[in-house]
């Protein structure tokens, strides 16, 4: 457990960076459709439709934080 968001954030940031399996993905971390595209290819997440649904989020997020 972390104490902060931080920590959290941080812990992610390092097991990323610190892994090679990531490092193309870190690559396009500017373009956040990249990055996900990324993870995804690297076998971050089992779900073929992960980074489609997270950017599916952030719009959604997006789009209610516009409002």
């Amino acid at each position: 457990m972390y104490e902060t968001l931080k920590d959290s954030i941080d812990d992610y940031v390092n097991f990323l960076s610190s892994s090679e399996r990531y490092q193309d993905a870190l690559q396009g971390s500017g373009n956040v459709e990249h990055f996900l595209q990324g993870l995804q290819k690297a076998g971050y997440a089992t779900d073929p439709q992960y980074a489609d649904k997270i950017l599916g989020t952030l719009k959604t997020v997006t789009n209610l934080l516009a409002k």
